[in-house]
């Protein structure tokens, strides 16, 4: 009885993991942890401004940039890591990681920075 338990947990958590990675790369945004991943159509340039003045306004130093190559840039403030890459077409996929360990606190705040990230490109427009 408690195998069939565990494999109907396993198989439960099989489902969750497949559902949760098919939303996160067909769906608009995703969650992974403590990590919130947006896409917008915008240029890379303008996406990367509006990530660095997101950080600024949320009340962060100065983020120390990180040119991964002439297509994603790496924004690095405290625990906070914001991925900026270019994709096809005019797509960038702004991705944001707060610390190493999942925690309620680290997933509102990648949220939050996501936002005014997504604020920012709107309001640009």
């Amino acid at each position: 009885m408690a195998l069939l338990g565990l494999c109907g947990l396993v198989a439960a958590g099989s489902g969750c993991a497949a559902a949760k990675g098919a939303f996160a790369t067909v769906g608009f945004f995703g969650y992974e942890a403590n990590e919130v991943a947006r896409e917008h159509d915008v240029a890379f340039e303008q996406a990367c401004q509006a990530t660095r003045e997101a950080l600024v306004d949320l009340g962060f130093h100065e983020p120390a940039e990180e040119e991964c190559d002439p297509t994603r840039m790496r924004f690095i403030v405290e625990d906070v890591a914001v991925d900026v890459a270019r994709h096809a077409g005019s797509a960038v996929r702004v991705e944001v990681r707060i610390g190493r360990f999942e925690s309620q606190d680290g997933q509102r705040l990648a949220l939050l920075i996501s936002e005014e990230i997504a604020y920012l490109l709107e309001s640009s427009n």
